[in-house]
């Protein structure tokens, strides 16, 4: 099991094909030998994510102007 992340899918869980996953998991889409998965949590993490990154994004203009 690996966690990749993507720009369509976003984060996800990637799991060998016919591996046994919790029920909770949500499938996300699969390949020709794996499985992509996401969970509540994950979403909630990823959310969290791209808020930080946006933060960053935005000091790092402020920064760069007062250096201009």
């Amino acid at each position: 099991m690996r966690l990749e992340q993507n720009s369509t899918q976003g984060l996800f869980l990637e799991v060998p094909l016919n591996t046994r996953v919790p029920a909770e998991w949500i499938r996300r889409g699969g390949l020709q030998k794996v499985e992509r998965y996401s969970t509540r949590e994950l979403d909630e993490h990823a959310q969290e994510l791209g808020e930080a990154e946006a933060q960053v994004a935005a000091e790092a203009r402020v920064l760069l102007t007062e250096l201009r």
